[in-house]
């Protein structure tokens, strides 16, 4: 009667609609979520200022990054990580996408390890059978356990610290990291295998996934892992119920400015907090050819990166870092690069628009300031050619 405190755990496995009712329950809630991947949509709204948000950064004590490995499946190297697990006497999860693989999978494990106590889990099984697994799997009567995505979040078992996932292509990118973080939930170095078939084509957006998943070195990768997500998926609608998705009709970053001006107009934000961005009209090409980045929505993520930048050294490291990824830049790719510097700079002296004419440039300033224009016109004077 008195509810004044909502927390939602595990906050990417609820819908919108599901959050939303609850947030209907009662007039000004106070409603914490947490999760290790927020889904794109509630990350975007951190990043509109729409929630707040915090992270939990320090892991427990003797926690271990868990080793994430991409691999080929073949029956001896399954036999090999299967055998290093049972030797440190810990258990093993083996888990499939879909309940159809269960019935395959258990044919191959039987073939390689014929003495091998196993139980199967999915969400078709009666809920007495799926709390006797359970409860079996956690007094160590069985060694390894075949499930579907079931057992992703709110397990923790100390005694299992090896995962292998089978056709890891067609979970998504949080789901990849809770399946991952069902093991080394102590001071035991936990190890994930993400196994692919032979002589298999996936999209490349699979292929990324995979690649980001394996990458993670450190402990607390989640918000990371929910940023890239966001890049991949973009970030939905936070007006609708859409959870994730790109806003191509508008463009992302006219669609960020005015979420962000609309939020300051009704915390009654004064208008000078609100972001601003000098206009730069030079008059030559710049845009990132259709044929140097295919995909539309990674062009769109790069175009909000860089128009994002607020200081010139990031921006010499995000164009270090896309010439390593795609080779040498265009001129019209070169020429973002020059006018982002002017803009920085631009932003920093308080330059509302540079505009190109005839006989130079039309330089207008943000505050009508006296002493800017008498410093530009003495600089102009001493350095007429320039």
């Amino acid at each position: 009667k008195k509810l004044g405190l909502i927390i939602i755990d595990e906050e990417q496995s609820f819908g919108v609609e599901q959050k939303e009712k609850l947030k209907k329950l009662k007039p000004n809630l106070h409603i914490l979520t947490l999760s290790a991947t927020p889904i794109p949509r509630t990350l975007q709204s951190s990043i509109f200022k729409i929630r707040d948000i915090s992270l939990i950064k320090t892991p427990p004590i003797d926690r271990l990054n868990v080793k994430t490995f991409l691999m080929i499946y073949d029956d001896e190297s399954i036999k090999n990580i299967i055998n290093n697990e049972l030797k440190r006497n810990g258990q093993i999860f083996y888990v499939t996408p879909r309940i159809s693989d269960i019935d395959f999978l258990q044919k191959k494990i039987i073939k390689i390890f014929p003495e091998l106590k196993f139980s199967i889990i999915h969400g078709k099984l009666k809920n007495s059978q799926i709390e006797k697994t359970y409860e079996d799997f956690y007094e160590r009567k069985i060694s390894l356990l075949i499930s579907t995505a079931i057992i992703e979040s709110g397990l923790d078992l100390s005694n299992v610290n090896t995962i292998l996932i089978d056709k890891p292509y067609l979970f998504g990118l949080s789901q990849l990291y809770q399946l991952r973080g069902r093991v080394g939930r102590s001071s035991i170095q936990g190890y994930a295998y993400l196994i692919l078939e032979r002589k298999l084509k996936i999209d490349e957006n699979s292929l990324n996934r995979l690649r980001i998943i394996s990458k993670i070195n450190k402990l607390g990768a989640g918000f990371s892992i929910a940023s890239n997500d966001l890049d991949l998926r973009g970030g939905g609608n936070i007006v609708g119920s859409q959870q994730s998705g790109h806003i191509k009709e508008v463009g992302l970053e006219l669609y960020y400015k005015m979420v962000n001006e609309v939020i300051s107009k009704i915390k009654n934000e004064p208008q000078y907090e609100l972001d601003w961005s000098p206009q730069i009209n030079i008059g030559f090409s710049l845009k990132i050819p259709e044929t140097f980045v295919l995909d539309i929505d990674l062009r769109m993520n790069i175009y909000r990166k860089i128009s994002n930048i607020n200081e010139i050294k990031e921006l010499q490291e995000i164009f270090i870092d896309l010439e390593d990824r795609f080779g040498k830049l265009p001129e019209s790719f070169r020429n973002i690069y020059e006018i982002m510097e002017v803009k920085i700079l631009s932003k920093k002296l308080k330059i509302k628009k540079i505009d190109d004419c005839p006989s130079g440039f039309v330089i207008e300033f943000k505050d009508q300031n006296e002493d800017n224009i008498d410093k530009l016109l003495r600089i102009a004077k001493l350095n007429p050619k320039k």
